[in-house]
């Protein structure tokens, strides 16, 4: 039973990074760069054809099987952890790094490339999207917990 509320986490990120990305690219073009907040925070509509921080660029065949690869090894863990009570910080991060890394998978195997649109704008930061934040933050509950 409690097995399926770390399921219904990595659907809900699916859907959230899915559902931001449609309305996006819905609304605005790749290229548009929209102030939201003061001179901080932007929309800025760009296709990532690398991983993180762009590394890898044009490298899809094998960010995709790395990421496949990822994927495969989350799930796994995560199965492993289910044996086990308690670990519940361990199963909602993997669980944030999994539904993550499966919205931006989506993005590459139908786009060849992931749609990336939070901007903030700092010295060094790059252009971001839903499924990116699950993964910092899943990341940093697994090191955490």
């Amino acid at each position: 039973m409690y097995n399926l509320i770390y399921i219904g986490i990595i659907i809900l990120i699916i859907i959230l990074d899915q559902g931001s990305k449609h309305i996006i690219s819905s609304r605005y073009n790749l290229g548009d760069n929209i102030k939201v907040y003061r001179n901080l925070l932007f929309i800025r509509v760009v296709k990532n054809t690398g991983a993180a921080f762009s590394i890898l660029k044009g490298r899809q065949r094998l960010i995709k099987s790395l990421t496949i690869l990822s994927i495969i090894l989350l799930t796994y863990y995560i199965y492993i952890s289910f044996q086990y009570d308690g670990l519940i910080w361990i199963k909602i991060g993997l669980s944030f790094i999994l539904g993550g890394s499966l919205g931006n998978l989506i993005d590459r195997i139908r786009d060849n490339g992931v749609l990336d649109f939070i901007y903030i704008k700092l010295k060094g930061w790059p252009i971001f999207n839903i499924a990116d934040i699950f993964i910092f933050l899943g990341t940093i509950i697994v090191l955490v917990g």
